[in-house]
């Protein structure tokens, strides 16, 4: 099990088709994920090339600079989430990914992911009518090296050392009697 966290975001873009218009709005979003070692949970720890985990988190999306939808405000239909100033709203996250180990201290890591955001997210409401709750997506995939910066394997014991014993005193010998 591990602990994680991280920050993302810049820009996201919605698509109004009524005008065939795009717009651009700016975000960003810090999570914590919880992470699962598929491979521990299943068969223990061992040396291996290949590491699958699963991840499942919670993030805060903060999003702002929407004057661009605001622009087209009178394209936006009547039901709209057209936002205007800055906006906060929870995120949930959930994710697969892999280690391949490529030495002792370096990883490949490839994962795939999803954040559900709030509906109102790129300001426009989904067309799934009667299905709630609404969530707006992202999904996601990343490529990155892991690289271990401390020892990668504990340390062999150094061997104790058991010192050869004593030896033995020599037999006492009968005293000599001096020849008269």
């Amino acid at each position: 099990f591990g602990l994680r966290g991280d920050l993302s975001g810049i820009q996201g873009k919605g698509w109004l088709p009524s005008v065939d218009k795009g717009f651009k709005f700016n975000y960003g979003q810090l999570n914590l994920d919880a992470t699962f070692d598929i491979r521990n949970l299943l068969g223990g720890y061992k040396s291996r090339v290949v590491n699958p985990y699963a991840l499942v988190g919670v993030g805060g999306n903060l999003r702002f600079n929407n004057d661009e939808a605001l622009d087209l405000k009178s394209s936006f239909p009547t039901d709209n989430y057209l936002w205007e100033g800055a906006q906060v709203s929870p995120a949930g996250r959930a994710g697969l990914g892999f280690d391949i180990r490529l030495s002792d201290a370096i990883k490949l890591n490839l994962e795939a992911g999803v954040n559900a955001l709030s509906d109102k997210f790129n300001s426009k409401k989904n067309d799934r009518a009667g299905k709630m709750p609404d969530f707006d997506y992202q999904y996601t995939g990343l490529v990155g090296l892991k690289i271990a910066l401390g020892p990668t394997k504990k340390a062999a014991p150094a061997p104790v050392v058991v010192p050869p014993p004593a030896p033995a005193p020599a037999p006492a010998s009968a005293p000599v009697r001096p020849n008269h």
